[in-house]
C-alpha cells in the first residue's frame, strides 16, 4: 500500500506541472511524446462491466438524446405553469373589476384562484416524478 501511495504521489501532477512538463525535451513524465498522468484504477465491484464495451459516440448520442427529452419536458412543464399563472392573473383581475358585486360571485372566484395555483403545484410534482421515470426509462432501454 505504501509503494502505491509512493507512485500515485510521484505521478499526481497538477495541471501546471503537466503543462509545464510538456516543453521539457527530455521529460521523465513523457512516453512518446506525451506526459503521462497516472491515477488509481476504480475497484472492480465499482465497474459496470454490461457498459464497458459500448462505443463513446453511443454513449454521446444517448446523452444528446437524454438531455434534448429533458430539455423539452422542462419548456412543456414552463409552458403550463407559465399558462396557469397568465389565467391565474386573468382571475385576479376579474376579481378587482367585481368588488362591488356580492360575495358569493367573489368566493367563486377565489375558488378558482386557489384551483389553478393547486393546478400549476401539482404539475411540478407530476414533471419531476415524470423525469425520474423518462431517464429511469431511457437508461434502462439504452444500456439493455
Amino acid at each position: 500500500m505504501l509503494e502505491l501511495q509512493n507512485v500515485l504521489n510521484y505521478w499526481n501532477l497538477s495541471f501546471f506541472q503537466r503543462f509545464r512538463e510538456k516543453f521539457k525535451p527530455n521529460s521523465v513524465y513523457k512516453f512518446r511524446g506525451k506526459v503521462l498522468q497516472v491515477i488509481q484504477a476504480p475497484e472492480p465491484s465499482d465497474i459496470s462491466w454490461e457498459n464497458a464495451g459500448v462505443a463513446k459516440e453511443k454513449k454521446f448520442i444517448f446523452r444528446v438524446f437524454t438531455n434534448v427529452m429533458t430539455l423539452g419536458l422542462l419548456v412543456l412543464t414552463f409552458a403550463a405553469i407559465f399558462e396557469t399563472n397568465k389565467f391565474k392573473v386573468s382571475l385576479l383581475t376579474d376579481l378587482k373589476k367585481r368588488e362591488s358585486e356580492p360575495d358569493a360571485a367573489k368566493w367563486t372566484l377565489l375558488f378558482q384562484i386557489e384551483a389553478v395555483t393547486l393546478a400549476a403545484s401539482t404539475i411540478v410534482v407530476v414533471v419531476n416524478f415524470l423525469l425520474k421515470l423518462v431517464i429511469k426509462y431511457l437508461v434502462k432501454y439504452f444500456f439493455c
